[in-house]
């Protein structure tokens, strides 16, 4: 019996030890991508879920500073998960589209002389804007882009002994 158990003991520390990461690497935040988020309109994912938005004023380290309206907060950097800058493609793609929608709308009835194209402005308009706000999602491309930084993951393993009269095992959990 305490050959089976030494066995076991050691098929448990070499499933233990392959099975150990170490703690997953951080995205971490590289000095562009921060310098580039500076001033910007930005998101911050804090590790219970909640969100803050505002324009990002400094990132160390250790802290990061964010301005909302005339405050500024700062939030321990191993607190936060994420920092993504705010990109708004879709709605300037979908605004200029309408401008020049509208235009060629105004021009095309300038240049019907039965008045058949009146109606026809705001249609040709609202065309414009669904084409720019194809454009700009295809501008803003991956979300990757807009990543300033992405905190690390925590990978934790346990493993405890599961012993009957009959057998000897293991029960573990991992999580990431």
């Amino acid at each position: 019996m305490t050959q089976v158990l030494r066995g076991v003991g050691a098929a448990a520390l070499g499933v233990i030890l392959t099975m150990v990461p170490a703690t997953a690497s951080a995205q971490g935040a590289s000095q562009d991508r921060v310098a580039a988020a500076i001033g910007k309109e930005v998101t911050v994912t804090m590790k219970d879920g909640t969100k803050y938005k505002g324009s990002l004023r400094a990132m160390s380290g250790t802290e990061v500073v964010l301005k909302q309206s005339n405050s500024e907060f700062k939030f321990p950097l191993d607190t936060v998960t994420l920092i993504q800058r705010n990109s708004h493609a879709i709605r300037q793609g979908a605004l200029i589209g309408f401008a020049a929608g509208v235009a060629f709308g105004v021009m095309a009835a300038a240049a019907d002389s039965e008045g058949a194209m009146d109606g026809a402005v705001i249609t040709i308009g609202g065309l414009g804007a669904g084409v720019g706000a194809i454009v700009g999602a295809g501008i803003r491309g991956s979300d990757n882009k807009l990543l300033v930084y992405r905190g690390s993951t925590k990978t934790t393993v346990s493993i405890s002994p599961a012993i009957c009269k009959s057998k000897v095992g293991l029960s573990g959990t991992i999580k990431w």
